[in-house]
């Protein structure tokens, strides 16, 4: 299944300019109150990090905690404290697992054995949160373009039907939900909202950040300073070569200068994570590939978290559990077979 995106026409939302703001200056404003939300969980915990610092220099041991956190967690609170205070009950909102295995279950009743139901569901979730944001219309024609799309729009079709059916809604759908809950003041608001590394400005968020201003938060689009430098173009023979070049250039750099906090931009990061670790490895921490060697603490960390089902113990309790549903996938019963993490009792 392919993420399929059909731009078509939106709400005019009045796009709010976007303030460039040095580090230091953020940091005054986190100290001065203000919340601060995240494009992502990564950038929170890089901030919240930068401001701890900046306490332990100063020389405090104690502070208050700062409101830094990702865009989705400072949602599901407002829309947690409405709930609370509403006089009928809101939809519940589903998990990101919970949401993934609807659209499984949604997948699995076209019966196409072909289909990974699990792994298409993740990129049906994320094309469906895409739609949300960009506000598209789920009846458009453009959708019976291709088979891909046409498959995703009954599937969305379906999803929305049992949303509503069991009274839930998904986490994309939390703009649009709270801008009447804060239109009608059914949630307490921060003076001074910042809203920082979003490189999108999706009509979704537009619409929540003019409510917003509206009931008198100040919310304003944060960009931050970078540092000047100089763009250059390599030629890489193939995607292995471009890593390598990539983790040489980050050798280069560590050499210079120790401290020096490098960043590398990698798409598909999930299917290449394995390739890429090796290549870090190799070129970073080559002693650590001995065998016996202690690992360490290694000097890179990747964004992308890596999932707890991947550990070949969790992985072995999933495939134990998974023997209790018949037919036994054959494969899956000889990855299984050859496990030290489980025994039989004696």
């Amino acid at each position: 299944m392919m993420q399929t995106v059909l731009r078509g026409r939106t709400e005019n939302v009045i796009v709010a300019a976007r303030v460039e703001m040095r580090i230091e200056e953020l940091l005054d404003a986190i100290a001065s109150s203000s919340v601060v939300v995240t494009a992502n969980a990564r950038l929170s915990r890089s901030l919240l990090a930068e401001y701890e610092r900046r306490m332990l220099t100063a020389g405090h041991t104690a502070w208050r905690t700062p409101a830094v956190l990702p865009l989705t967690a400072w949602l599901l609170d407002r829309y947690a404290e409405a709930a609370l205070f509403a006089p009928t009950p809101l939809p519940r909102v589903l998990a990101a697992e919970q949401e993934e295995q609807v659209w499984a279950a949604i997948i699995r009743q076209d019966g196409d054995v072909l289909l990974r139901a699990d792994a298409t569901a993740r990129r049906t979730r994320a094309s469906w949160k895409l739609l949300r944001e960009w506000r598209l219309d789920l009846a458009d024609r453009r959708f019976e373009d291709n088979e891909n799309s046409a498959a995703f729009q009954g599937w969305a079709r379906r999803f929305r039907a049992h949303c509503r059916q069991q009274e839930q809604v998904s986490e994309s759908d939390l703009p649009a939900l709270l801008e009447p809950l804060i239109g009608a003041r059914a949630c307490t608001l921060p003076q001074r909202l910042l809203l920082v590394g979003f490189y999108e400005q999706p009509p979704a968020l537009e619409g929540l950040v003019a409510v917003l201003g509206e009931a008198g938060c100040a919310a304003q689009w944060i960009e931050l300073a970078g540092v000047g430098g100089q763009a250059r173009r390599l030629r890489a023979d193939d995607s292995l070569h471009e890593m390598a070049l990539a983790a040489a250039w980050a050798r280069r750099l560590l050499e210079d200068d120790p401290q020096a906090r490098i960043g590398v931009v990698v798409p598909d990061l999930d299917g290449c994570r394995a390739t890429l670790e090796t290549i870090l490895r190799k070129t970073l921490a080559p002693g650590t590939l001995f065998c016996g060697a202690p690992r360490g603490r290694q000097p890179w960390n990747l964004s992308l978290g890596r999932p707890l089902s991947d550990e070949p113990v969790v992985a072995s309790a999933f495939g134990l559990l998974a023997l209790m549903q018949a037919p036994a996938d054959t494969a899956a019963l000889g990855v299984l077979l050859t496990s030290p993490h489980w025994a039989l009792p004696r």
